[in-house]
């Protein structure tokens, strides 16, 4: 495996500069010079020539990392955006040929392109553009759960107003969305991954390995045998209680940013159509209860709350969502409902703080990295 350096100058020695290269001599003479601006919320943000330079760096090293070399491709799908520019030179560092897709691609385009340009690797912009190409978004629509076209939210006071997915303001691609049950939609997940790699089932990690300090790998049990699986980077997504998280000793219970939840499955809730539902109650606040429709019939009802506020809470989690579902003005809607299962219950660490979540050889994602939205309750 060539270094960085190698190529550098095995391409100098070929003749002329490469983009890569007339950028890394205009960082090193103007590091503090801007090389664009990139507006985000209302807000413009300068990059400068040297966080260029440093960020190409870390993309080609990467690349090169996981075995990316000369004349390989790499797909970059995504909107007009500073990492499209970032990704595209870090490809071209090393010698790679960038290929560029179009975000408005369907998922058939994406698997064509993908396939006939040999792409090896893939950056995508956000979660609509994975799904494509892992051939998820045009089979969501048939998984059993419910379409959802608008949101309702409630005040305190009961007053009610629905933001409707499909408006003027909405330019995406993504005019509706969709609720269904985890065992469901995971396992949709799961079957899809097993069709692009190597899928070990029943394996309970419990420890991580180390070689000079960085992270080569982690041990655990499979049928009682104990096994270890080398990897260049490992991946955390185990959920709030990520044993990932714990053994790197990131694991903290952090009451005033983590909301505890409860949910239940029920069976005849009426007025649930094609809306999720978020209620910011008396009996909840600070915090929200929720009514999503699942498909056949079946809600998805619960509450999240801070959990700070629910421990200086005398009652239990299961009687207040009796006590919310009992209440005036939604005992109407459970007058006929039947719970068709114990709620459950558990902690969600929010994200509006930054915890570690990534380093020599690891990465925490989702819930194990505490990215739970606290507006939402999304992960």
């Amino acid at each position: 495996m060539q270094t960085m350096k190698e190529i550098f100058e095995e391409i100098e020695a070929s003749g002329g500069l490469t983009p890569s290269r007339r950028l890394k001599d205009i960082a090193n003479r103007f590091p503090d010079q801007v090389a664009f601006r990139d507006k985000r919320y209302g807000i413009w943000n300068e990059i400068t020539y040297g966080e260029f330079w440093t960020q190409v760096q870390y993309i080609g090293c990467a690349l090169n990392y996981f075995g990316i070399e000369k004349t390989d491709k790499v797909a970059i799908h995504s909107e007009n955006r500073p990492e499209w520019l970032i990704a595209d030179i870090g490809v071209q560092a090393i010698g790679g040929i960038s290929v560029g897709l179009y975000p408005t691609n369907p998922p058939a385009e994406v698997q064509y392109l993908l396939s006939h340009s040999e792409s090896k690797i893939l950056f995508a912009e956000d979660q609509e553009q994975v799904d494509k190409a892992l051939e998820v978004l045009d089979e969501v629509p048939n998984l059993n759960g419910s379409t959802i076209k608008r949101i309702t939210f409630g005040s305190p006071a009961h007053k009610q107003f629905d933001i409707y997915l499909n408006n003027k303001q909405n330019t995406g691609d993504i005019k509706e969305g969709y609720v269904i049950p985890r065992e469901i939609y995971d396992n949709f997940l799961f079957q899809k991954a097993k069709n692009v790699t190597e899928i070990i089932e029943n394996f309970n990690v419990n420890n991580l390995l180390y070689k000079n300090d960085k992270i080569i790998g982690i041990t655990g049990k499979l049928n009682k045998q104990t096994h270890e699986i080398y990897a260049p980077l490992i991946l955390g997504c185990d959920g709030a209680k990520s044993t990932i998280a714990r053994k790197l000793g990131f694991h903290s219970e952090d009451q005033e940013n983590t909301a505890i939840a409860i949910r239940c499955y029920y069976e005849g809730v009426k007025g649930l159509t094609d809306q999720i539902e978020l209620h910011f109650v008396d009996e909840v606040l600070p915090g929200y209860f929720w009514l999503f429709p699942a498909g056949d019939n079946i809600a998805n009802i619960g509450l999240g709350l801070s959990k700070k506020f629910a421990k200086k809470d005398e009652r239990k989690l299961s009687q207040v969502l009796d006590e919310v579902t009992a209440s005036p003005y939604f005992k109407d809607r459970f007058a006929n409902a039947k719970q068709l299962e114990k709620p459950k219950g558990w902690s969600l660490p929010l994200g509006r703080i930054q915890r570690p979540s990534f380093g020599d050889g690891f990465m925490l994602l989702g819930d194990a990295a505490g990215l739970i939205d606290p507006f939402t309750g999304e992960g």
